[in-house]
């Protein structure tokens, strides 16, 4: 970054921030909160192909800044907002933002280049933001051919939506993935015989959703982990 401001601000290829492994205390990460207004600089840099923040903290983003980066950085190979271990993490006290499977669907269909996406992510397919929540998946106008690494750092999935629904969205969206890994969020009390119940069925659904991805990239060999 500092070399681009110093002149040619076009020139920056690569911004890779690297520090740490794994949670600093306890037993899950924690969540930088207004990732998007720390990072809403990058979409000046439209020759930007990666962007890594390995630190040990989940950048959370919204949507709107997901849709904006993909729009503004047609050339983005890799983009990573979350440690490479797949630790659990907890999401920033007082703040809730977090992009949904409709910022996916614009990273995929703005990036074409785009071979690995990591991201914190709140598990909401497209037509979740309407009344009704069941039936079919949604239809995805385009899908991205290149992208071969995606670890998603999510929540629980709505009970309402089958977990054949989210399976169908993520292999349609991203048909060639060799390695598919899932990081599920952790509740503020851990110790609530309430929130460990709801954890286990979070664990139980994304853990169909892994076999479904498993089955359907079968021919393609693809590592999957949660």
């Amino acid at each position: 970054m500092k070399a681009a401001f110093l002149g040619d601000e076009l020139s920056l290829k690569d911004l890779l921030i690297d520090h740490g492994f794994g949670p600093a205390r306890g037993r899950y990460l924690r969540s930088i909160a207004d990732g998007s207004e720390y990072l809403h600089l990058l979409c000046q840099f439209p020759s930007l192909r990666t962007i890594e923040f390995e630190i040990e903290a989940v950048i959370q983003v919204s949507d709107a800044f997901l849709v904006k980066l993909a729009s503004s950085l047609p050339q983005l190979e890799h983009l990573s907002l979350v440690p490479r271990p797949c630790f659990p993490f907890k999401i920033a006290q007082g703040s809730d933002e977090l992009p949904t499977f409709s910022g996916l669907l614009a990273v995929a269909e703005r990036c074409p280049h785009l071979s690995t996406l990591r991201l914190a992510v709140r598990a909401a397919l497209p037509r979740e933001n309407r009344d009704t929540n069941v039936g079919p998946p949604p239809v995805v106008p385009s899908s991205n051919d290149s992208t071969r690494i995606l670890d998603l750092f999510t929540t629980p999935v709505n009970d309402r939506v089958e977990a054949s629904a989210v399976s169908a969205f993520l292999h349609s969206t991203f048909p060639n993935l060799e390695r598919f890994r899932v990081a599920l969020r952790v509740a503020d009390n851990q110790d609530s015989p309430e929130e460990e119940k709801a954890r286990n069925n979070a664990c139980e659904q994304w853990s169909r959703i892994v076999e479904d991805m498993r089955e359907a990239h079968r021919d393609k060999d693809i590592l999957v982990d949660e």
